[in-house]
């Protein structure tokens, strides 16, 4: 179920897509619910990079969701005008591989940076293998290599 939030003019419906099945859960509301897609004024995904290039995440989303949504774009950090409107953002800033975390350590550089140190540099005497099950699947470097 989504999180609704809302004025008196205005109704946000935020859905956790569950990462991979976000397609197949949407394509199974959408489908089923055909005044859903008559409804929708905007529709914006956020999703994580991850290890992959942000324009890949994008295409792969683009060629999903373009049946329901004829704008949707594909590019990331593109918003479509038309009605509704569509957009993708993928952290963490639309150009990098990485995940919401990286934009959240990059952050605390600025606001903490001593605490941030010692952070890193606690970390830094974990060995590859223990990085990896701390980060799961995630990636800590932001920038391709």
């Amino acid at each position: 179920m989504p999180s609704i939030l809302f004025t008196d003019s205005l109704s946000v419906a935020i859905y956790v897509g569950e990462g991979s099945n976000l397609v197949k859960n949407l394509d199974d509301i959408l489908s089923n619910n055909s005044q859903y897609r008559n409804d929708i004024v905007a529709f914006g995904i956020v999703a994580d990079a991850d290890k992959k290039n942000p324009e890949d995440v994008v295409a792969e989303y683009y060629s999903d969701l373009c049946k329901y949504f004829p704008n949707f774009p594909n590019q990331p950090g593109f918003v479509d005008i038309n009605i509704p409107r569509t957009g993708i953002y993928v952290l963490p800033d639309n150009i990098y591989h990485g995940v919401l975390d990286t934009l959240l350590c990059e952050c605390g550089k600025v606001a903490y940076p001593e605490y941030m140190e010692r952070a890193e540099s606690y970390l830094a005497d974990f060995s590859e293998e223990e990085k990896n099950l701390l980060n799961g699947s995630h990636s800590i470097d932001k920038k391709l290599e």
